[in-house]
């Protein structure tokens, strides 16, 4: 069987991939004893999938994909984008950032945003891209737990 690493950490990202793959035998970083961070300073979600992509690939020599994911509201440019999990700061987190987001969206009437994901896939010297988004809008109060 084929193999082909994840560079994630999320076991619930390696569950749902793996239900899709007839062929392979995907594996996340705990599988292959990478237990580093790896710095996604990239500028753009696109960036930082490559990032990823390139550390794992190039250590391991086998076919790697990975993903970057943002929040992008209209009224703020784009914003966080890149920056969502750190969107309140680098120690921040979910809750944290949410507030931040709400107070920053106070008044304001297009709430319209997408989450965006970039996903990189790399072979050998082949480095391929693939985009999604999902649009929605902002609430005006927090719902839903764990971040959701």
């Amino acid at each position: 069987m084929n193999k082909l690493i994840f560079a994630t950490s999320n076991q619930n990202k390696i569950l749902e991939i793996s239900k899709e793959l007839n062929n392979f035998s995907l594996l996340s970083l705990h599988d292959i004893g990478y237990h580093h961070d790896i710095i996604e300073d990239g500028l753009t979600l696109k960036e930082n999938a490559l990032i990823k992509c390139r550390v794992i690939h190039e250590q391991y020599n086998i076919p790697c994909i990975s993903d970057d994911t943002g929040l992008e509201v209209r009224a703020l440019q784009g914003r966080p984008g890149v920056l969502s999990a750190r969107y309140a700061g680098e120690a921040a987190n979910s809750d944290l950032n949410i507030q931040k987001l709400l107070f920053n969206m106070q008044n304001v009437i297009d709430r319209r945003a997408c989450f965006r994901t970039v996903i990189c896939f790399k072979f050998k010297t082949y480095e391929l891209f693939f985009e999604g988004t999902v649009d929605g809008v902002i609430s005006s109060i927090k719902r839903g737990d764990a971040g959701f």
